[in-house]
């Protein structure tokens, strides 16, 4: 697509359109989260997560299937279900999940408001967040943070990331034949109380 005007997509991604991005490493964050569950000996590891176009979300997927396979770790499809980015993704997964003949020990929530919907079916349902089951998502939120238990997540470089973009912007408003940058910023890892030791 021709824009008229220099522009700069900030946490998105996709392949082949030559636009300058500015993104969190997303295959480093599915990969973190699904290390902290296997290092705490968790073997049967669901991820809920959202259909998309946008690499941010499949890169995700990508880095949790990468360590299960580093760790000869069955990648389950009845484990994996993308919905919907929001909270009634998280809540009726949960509840999926649990009714399966061999539920999973611990769950990858692949934003915030699938986290939510998570906590949500956890407490309706009896299931101690960190004893009956683990949970990590991605995005730090105030439930993941206030709540109990805390919630281990991802932490993205959200203000880096918009500061980034910035630069990048006035740099090619001032000199339109810039090259063509993809910046990927690490992610941070937010251990809290969500993960239980097998």
């Amino acid at each position: 697509k021709n824009w008229s005007k220099p522009c700069i997509i900030v946490d998105r991604y996709r392949r082949g359109e030559g636009m300058n991005t500015v993104l969190a490493d997303n295959f480093q964050g599915g990969q973190m989260l699904t290390q902290e569950l296997v290092r705490a000996g968790h073997k049967k590891i669901a991820l809920i997560s959202a259909h998309s176009w946008a690499t941010t979300i499949s890169d995700r997927l990508d880095g949790y299937r990468s360590v299960l396979q580093e760790h000869h770790i069955p990648i389950r499809e009845d484990y994996i279900i993308l919905d919907e980015f929001c909270n009634r993704t998280g809540y009726e997964s949960i509840v999926k999940l649990m009714q399966l003949p061999d539920p999973p020990t611990a769950v990858v929530a692949a934003n915030n408001l699938i986290c939510i919907g998570c906590i949500q079916a956890c407490q309706e349902l009896g299931l101690r967040i960190g004893e009956d089951l683990s949970l990590v998502g991605y995005d730090d939120h105030e439930l993941a943070q206030y709540g109990y238990p805390g919630i281990t997540v991802i932490r993205q470089p959200a203000v880096e990331m918009g500061r980034q973009a910035a630069m990048d912007l006035l740099a090619r408003l001032n000199n339109e034949n810039l090259p063509v940058v993809k910046r990927t910023m690490a992610v941070e890892l937010i251990r809290r109380k969500s993960v239980k030791q097998l």
